[in-house]
């Protein structure tokens, strides 16, 4: 029975090893907050052709797949490097991104809310290692096909610009 047992002492840790076990605790912050700079200037530095997709203000994009096992946060705040899936939604638009075969691509998020993914997505960037992104406009209706991506978006607006395709969603 556990009611016998009797507390024999204290316990705690000596000031000595309080002390290293908060340097390592800072320094292994450091280290991670390093990666996640690293990360996002490797990703921004990246050749290639851009998609940049805003949302619109009051419809952010829903994550509907990701594969939890490549995705890495990067320096900005609510960012979420996807380095092999990631399919979004957000009413009518659709975006898909798979990196499989000779596709080279990723997806940079940034969240709305608490939650870097779940709370809703305002604007996702990807870069498309190799090929062209073919767009094909009917009405408000854009069809963006590449290696890699597939996308049909509601677009209020679009524009290209050097290697850069940025998309602005309807409500």
């Amino acid at each position: 029975m556990l009611g016998d047992l009797v507390h024999t002492g204290g316990c705690d840790f000596s000031p000595d090893e309080t002390e290293h076990f908060s340097e390592w605790a800072r320094e292994d912050v450091r280290r991670r907050l390093e990666e996640r700079l690293s990360r996002e200037k490797a990703f921004a530095g990246r050749p290639g052709r851009r998609l940049i997709i805003e949302s619109a203000e009051h419809m952010p994009l829903r994550v509907v797949a990701m594969d939890p096992l490549n995705i890495h946060l990067v320096h900005r705040e609510s960012g979420v490097l996807h380095t092999r899936l990631l399919h979004l939604r957000a009413g009518e638009s659709r975006i898909e991104m798979l990196r499989e075969g000779d596709a080279v691509i990723e997806g940079l998020t940034e969240g709305v809310g608490p939650h870097p993914l779940f709370s809703g997505v305002k604007r996702v960037e990807f870069v498309v290692g190799e090929g062209d992104l073919r767009v094909n406009e009917s009405q408000d209706m854009l069809k963006i096909v590449g290696k890699g991506i597939n996308a049909e978006l509601r677009a209020r607006q679009w524009m290209a610009q050097g290697d850069t395709l940025r998309v602005f969603l309807k409500d």
